[in-house]
């Protein structure tokens, strides 16, 4: 495990455990929504900062990039961070929600760290070694076609058409609506088939590059191209169901 994924592990823990202590503790955690349209509360802001300075602890010139406090995406390499990935579920006391921390180097997205720290669940990948739910190798599914596939869609609202959804009931066996990030990691285990968020951002998707690759799968952006970091929306899946999904996505 290189010094920079040993990095993100410990730091995903140590913002877990400033999320934590605001998660449904029965205080008002101030939900206001920013000039996006999405959520954000006091202990968002808190977690990326906990985040930030454990890792510049470990690399003092890192260069950072964190969903609440900002920062360069024109520098060679650099980390990313979502402190609550779900806030919108977290605020209510649900518990799918994850930290998520990835490290991008010379154009590649090359760690991702996806923790769950109610349900202790840490998925994790490094380019070229593996991905692993806790110490578990993850593989994607072998399922095809659509047909017999199970996926999970993000927010209806957010594609581009409003025939997209309909056709997506028609042509998979089973179409659901998880928490995005928590899909998006059942697909790395084989649990799921393919998952397709229309909004995510660079945060939200990061991490996943690594980890869906090194499960064997495949993430793009929602042309069926590479990710690029100022891409929005993305879908990722076994491999297998790719194509027929990008039919439908941009049909």
């Amino acid at each position: 495990m290189s010094d920079e994924l040993q990095t993100a592990i410990e730091a995903v823990k140590i913002g877990a455990e400033k999320a934590l202590l605001y998660f449904d503790s029965g205080q008002d955690l101030e939900t206001t929504l920013k000039s996006d349209n999405t959520p954000v509360t006091l202990a968002d802001p808190a977690t990326e900062k906990a985040i930030r300075k454990y890792i510049l602890s470990k690399f003092p010139d890192a260069k950072i990039i964190g969903e609440e406090i900002g920062g360069s995406i024109k520098e060679e390499s650099f980390w990313i961070i979502d402190p609550i990935d779900g806030t919108r579920v977290y605020a209510r006391g649900i518990n799918a929600w994850a930290v998520l921390i990835s490290y991008y180097k010379k154009s590649e997205f090359v760690i991702g760290v996806a923790y769950f720290p109610v349900l202790n669940e840490m998925y994790y990948a490094e380019k070229g070694k593996g991905a692993f739910l806790n110490e578990k190798r993850l593989i994607v599914s072998s399922i095809k076609p659509l047909v017999k596939s199970l996926v999970n869609s993000g927010n209806p609202k957010n594609y581009k058409s409003n025939k997209i959804v309909p056709k997506l009931i028609e042509k998979c066996a089973i179409l659901r609506g998880y928490e995005t990030t928590y899909a998006d990691c059942l697909v790395a285990a084989g649990k799921m088939d393919a998952s397709i968020d229309p909004y995510a951002q660079l945060w939200d998707f990061a991490a996943f590059v690594p980890i869906i690759q090194e499960a064997g799968g495949i993430i793009t952006n929602l042309e069926g191209k590479p990710l690029q970091l100022t891409d929005r929306g993305c879908m990722l899946s076994n491999g297998l169901l790719h194509e027929e999904l990008m039919e439908i996505v941009n049909g």
